[in-house]
């Protein structure tokens, strides 16, 4: 099991699961400072996390907004430390909504825009070597984990 962008050379890689970036802060935080467009976030404050699939700049970069140098409130080296900052009201993290999962269920984070603003990344995957790909137990394996994931909405 790998995760992170599909890149990787000389072995066979079936995607497993996506994931979804999305910027996420408390209601709190949101009632305090109104975000209407993706370009508001420049005067907010926002969580720089090292490990989403999907950097700031990237995001801004998809949306439209220029972006020459932001400076962030906080930083972290952890997902975990990132969305419980943002649970807590201190910002805005750009993180995934799998990994969040919980913040959201509780309320505790939402969605700063709806999932037109989301980016869907290929994130989890099953790597092995391309001389296994024939055999039995291999194939067994690969249609048993069809089984245990469930299936995705065709978009």
């Amino acid at each position: 099991m790998r995760h992170g962008y599909a890149h990787w050379n000389d072995v066979e890689v079936k995607t497993l699961r996506h994931e979804t970036i999305a910027p996420l802060a408390s209601p709190a935080f949101l009632e305090r400072c109104q975000v209407k467009t993706p370009h508001d976030l420049l005067e907010r404050r926002l969580i720089f996390s090292e490990s989403p699939l999907v950097q700031w700049q990237q995001w801004f970069g998809k949306f439209g907004v220029a972006v020459r140098h932001k400076l962030f409130d906080f930083s972290f080296d952890r997902s975990y430390m990132s969305l419980e900052a943002a649970a807590l009201g201190h910002g805005i993290a750009l993180e995934s909504t799998m990994l969040a999962s919980v913040h959201l269920q509780r309320g505790t984070l939402v969605p700063v825009f709806g999932p037109e603003h989301a980016v869907e990344v290929g994130a989890h995957h099953l790597v092995y070597p391309p001389q296994n790909a024939g055999l039995p137990r291999v194939a067994k394996f690969l249609a048993w984990m069809d089984e245990q994931l469930p299936s995705r909405p065709k978009g």
